[in-house]
């Protein structure tokens, strides 16, 4: 064993020794003595290492296209994402136009900023963003696109919004 690995450090240390040499007989050769030694180290010894960095070229730009492509995907696919949001959107605030319509009398338009709830879908409790300056009264009704909600039970002079 121990003759083997001697033997094939000699027989690299030789071809070491070899492409050296062969080396230096390149660099002082006339140009035109050298290109035909270069060409034919290019279809022999040369021709697998271009192969594989042309394979390598090749993976890299349908990578790097993968990536692009991807990332049109990614920006297609929140768009989508965002006009559903905007549809959703366009739908309440036309139901909430529609509402206006159909009250008899005038309306103070409000947002809901907190609820208090007793069960999983029950809210019981709702913090209003007009008040009493606004003309909310105790009892008067509050009303949503799909009806009636509830009553009025505490109306603060000031709207929340106002501090």
């Amino acid at each position: 064993m121990a003759s083997a690995a001697r033997l094939g450090n000699k027989v690299d240390a030789g071809l070491l020794a070899g492409c050296v040499v062969l080396s230096l007989i390149a660099v002082v050769l006339r140009p035109e003595d050298r290109e035909p030694i270069a060409a034919a180290l290019r279809r022999t010894a040369v021709a697998p290492l271009v192969n594989l960095q042309q394979g390598a070229e090749r993976w890299r730009s349908a990578w790097v296209t993968s990536a692009q492509r991807q990332l049109v995907v990614d920006s297609l696919s929140l768009r989508a994402v965002r006009a559903q949001a905007l549809t959703a959107e366009n739908e309440q605030l036309r139901k909430i136009m529609g509402l206006g319509t159909r009250l008899a009398s005038g309306f103070v338009p409000a947002e809901a900023l907190h609820s208090t709830a007793s069960g999983e879908e029950l809210v019981t409790t709702l913090t209003l963003t007009a008040g009493s300056t606004a003309g909310i009264k105790k009892y008067s009704p509050v009303v949503a696109p799909d009806g009636l909600v509830g009553s009025i039970q505490n109306a603060d002079p000031t709207d929340p919004f106002c501090g």
